[in-house]
């Protein structure tokens, strides 16, 4: 990717993302039942500064009534970094993964969610974050589980798996 590119990554990432889930949750029959966030998020951010609290929080929303099972649950960040440094986050709990985690779980406290981060690094497979003390939403066994506060999961393994709605 030419330098200056990665908000279009990013943006592409996200997308992906949205038609992954939306995939999953409707069983391979839509990929349009969620979509990035106005201003990947920010609408919630600029309406929470002046006192509202917006449904449209995260980077992923729905536009579909599908959709509601998981945006209801989850908080949503996606992140597609060069180096996220995942060993710094897995060993001291240090490095950019682990400021995008302190950030997502503390977002989705603002909004009474669980916190779900889906990040990506290049050349490496996305892997999605989720709080121990969150809702179910499939059965596949984490790939690695941290003490008591997160699990961490292959995203391809998710999308692959049967979603739970309740």
């Amino acid at each position: 990717m030419r330098k200056g590119g990665g908000k279009q990554k990013g943006n592409s990432f996200e997308r992906d993302c949205c038609k992954k889930f939306s995939r999953w949750i409707t069983n391979g029959k839509r990929e349009d039942v969620l979509w990035r966030s106005a201003m990947s998020g920010g609408r919630a951010t600029i309406a929470r500064k002046s006192g509202k609290d917006v449904r449209q929080a995260g980077d992923i929303c729905l536009v579909s009534p599908e959709g509601h099972s998981l945006t209801d649950r989850f908080f949503i960040e996606c992140k597609f970094y060069s180096d996220l440094q995942i060993d710094s986050f897995l060993l001291q709990y240090k490095g950019n993964l682990a400021r995008f985690w302190t950030h997502c779980v503390k977002q989705a406290k603002q909004h009474n969610r669980s916190p779900m981060l889906i990040a990506k690094q290049n050349h490496k497979p996305a892997l999605l974050i989720v709080s121990i003390n969150r809702p179910r939403f499939c059965d596949i066994v984490p790939v690695i589980t941290v003490d008591i506060d997160f699990e961490v999961y292959l995203l391809e393994h998710i999308i692959k798996s049967s979603y739970r709605e309740n």
